[in-house]
């Protein structure tokens, strides 16, 4: 009777039942077990199994580079790499929100380790993850374009819930390339989430892209990075010509916004009520990543008008993470240095 058992759960496919079952059966240990227990033994087998298998066949499907796990990401301090804010990351909420990861940095300091140790969590969580070499996709593209396979290949980037392109930038893009990268961000902005490596700083991805009016379009879904003064101006203009509601929601939509140089100079009453509005619309849904030469404790003066800069503040700075650069000025210490002869 047993052997018949064992032979049905094998053709219904119940892997970690026969296993279990087999296994108390060899060691003597069914009769141990009441009814009710052998049944949860069996059934905890089963779930157990089934849950490998799910993990399996998503990490198979992702296609990492690397065989990478959040517990093996090194925190050495030269890395400058957050310990809790990669804990964060790891638990995929921001998947959930539909957020994007921007990763950059120098050949072989690890983004793409990281990048892989964090969708291999995804996988284990059970979210579709897809890692891609970005030359090496959108090579695949051109392919697919040529041999009618194109719509096709789009539909399954844009059912995967985090799309992981590694080494962005690494050469420019072409026409095609673009207008597939355009088609693609667009598919995906506000439904699924993107994790990006990059050996360029954001500031230099508009070049590498090109074109402008594309580059725009796309940056702007995926990170929008601004001087802050040239925003508001911008805003004063857009008050005057009527479109200052459509500007607000474009940053809105902005899941990442990047503030350069803030505080650069004091913020009139027109700038300073465009910023409360625009830090309130954000507030605990997207994220904003301010630049200033200014230290925090100096805003409060540079914003103005104690009210508002009380409601801004409270809102930009007490869950905000802080880094504080010392030193000489980089750009001048590149001014003079010397230059070798070839």
């Amino acid at each position: 009777m047993n052997t018949s058992t064992l032979d049905k759960l094998r053709k219904m496919k119940f892997f970690g039942m026969f296993h279990a079952f087999k296994s108390s059966m060899e060691t003597g240990k069914t009769n141990d077990y009441t009814a009710d227990e052998l049944l949860a033994h069996l059934v905890e087998a089963e779930w157990d199994d089934r849950q490998n298998r799910r993990i399996d066949r998503t990490i198979q499907y992702a296609k990492f580079r690397y065989k990478a796990a959040i517990e093996d990401v090194h925190y050495h301090a030269d890395r400058t790499i957050d310990r809790n804010q990669i804990m964060r990351l790891a638990d995929c909420t921001f998947i959930d929100r539909f957020e994007n990861l921007l990763i950059t940095g120098s050949t072989g300091i690890g983004k793409s380790y990281v990048a892989s140790a964090i969708g291999h969590q995804a996988c284990i969580l059970g979210y579709r993850v897809l890692y891609t070499s970005t030359p090496k996709l959108f090579a695949k593209l051109k392919m697919a374009k040529a041999d009618g396979s194109y719509i096709k290949e789009l539909a399954k980037l844009e059912r995967t819930q985090v799309l992981i392109l590694d080494d962005f930038g690494i050469q420019p893009f072409d026409a095609q390339s673009r207008a597939a990268l355009m088609e693609i961000i667009e598919d995906r902005h506000g439904k699924t989430s993107l994790i990006i490596t990059s050996q360029l700083p954001v500031s230099k991805w508009f070049e590498v892209i090109g074109e402008k009016t594309i580059a725009d379009a796309i940056l702007d879904r995926i990170v929008l990075y601004t001087s802050t003064p040239k925003l508001f101006a911008k805003l004063k203009m857009a008050k005057a010509d009527g479109s200052y509601i459509k500007e607000l929601a474009k940053l809105e939509r902005t899941q990442v916004l990047i503030l350069d140089d803030f505080g650069i100079q004091p913020f009139d009453a027109q700038s300073r009520a465009a910023l409360m509005e625009i830090i309130e619309d954000r507030h605990g849904k997207t994220s904003l990543i301010i630049t200033s030469q200014l230290p925090v404790s100096k805003w409060f003066e540079v914003i103005g008008e104690k009210t508002i800069a009380d409601a801004i503040l409270d809102r930009i700075v007490h869950d905000a993470h802080r880094i504080e650069l010392k030193g000489e000025s980089m750009r001048k210490k590149r001014s003079i240095e010397p230059v070798n002869s070839l």
